[in-house]
């Protein structure tokens, strides 16, 4: 957790030195993985989701677990074959 509050805290120092509004979705690259899905922003970022996209951050950080973690099993069967 004080790992996450040390990314937010740089974006939102990024964000006030350039004005850049940002976010970042973590989440764990292989099925064996323990990490949790999690994000970060700036500035609101997040919103972008909800009320462009309509869809919820955490829906979108689940997807991103899913496609990643099958995105490494690909990788692994392909250079098993």
């Amino acid at each position: 957790m004080k790992q996450q509050y040390s990314h937010n805290l740089q974006l939102d120092n990024l964000s006030e030195r350039t004005g850049s509004a940002s976010f970042t979705f973590v989440t764990c690259g292989h099925i064996n993985d323990t990490t949790a899905p999690a994000f970060i922003e700036s500035d609101g970022a997040l919103n972008f989701f909800k009320e462009v996209l309509g869809l919820d951050p955490n829906e979108v950080a689940g997807r991103f677990e899913l496609w990643a973690t099958s995105q490494t099993k690909c990788e692994s069967l392909k250079n098993d074959v």
